[in-house]
């Protein structure tokens, strides 16, 4: 396999992570509804669910979730899979062009100014993903 097609393929790694983690919230989400014997989607549960992806989705799917709520779906008389299936969608769109249309905009604007064109791309994203691992790790280790 050529290396241009290796490049394609782990270019859409991140989203395919995304869309793991969006089906595990909400294959845990509908297991506690079942086994605890309530509603879909009580209030914890889309509470929860609503602040991880705001929290994963940062900052350009969070702005998303935050207008979204500021329309009318915070309201507790939307608690229910519809609204939840809307934030799943808008907390997606704004991860993909977060990620996929301004981040390499961004990279290359970075690379050319800071460090003379350069197109070692790896160094940076490495770098990237070092910050957002870091930042991750450090919003689990404050103690309540």
């Amino acid at each position: 396999m050529a290396i241009s097609k290796l490049k394609k393929i782990f270019s859409y790694f991140p989203l395919f992570c995304w869309y793991a983690v969006i089906i595990f919230l909400l294959y845990h989400a509908i297991e506690h509804a079942h086994l605890s014997g309530e509603p879909l989607f009580t209030g914890e549960d889309y509470i929860g669910y609503a602040l991880v992806l705001f929290t994963l989705s940062f900052p350009l799917g969070s702005l998303f979730i935050f207008i979204l709520s500021l329309v009318g779906f915070g309201d507790t008389a939307f608690f229910n899979p519809f609204s939840a299936f809307t934030l799943t969608i808008f907390a997606t769109l704004g991860f993909y062009i977060q990620w996929y249309m301004f981040y390499p905009k961004l990279r290359k604007a970075i690379l050319r100014k800071y460090f003379n064109g350069s197109e070692n791309y790896f160094i940076f994203d490495v770098l990237i993903f070092v910050l957002i691992v870091l930042l991750v790790l450090s919003t689990f280790s404050w103690k309540v």
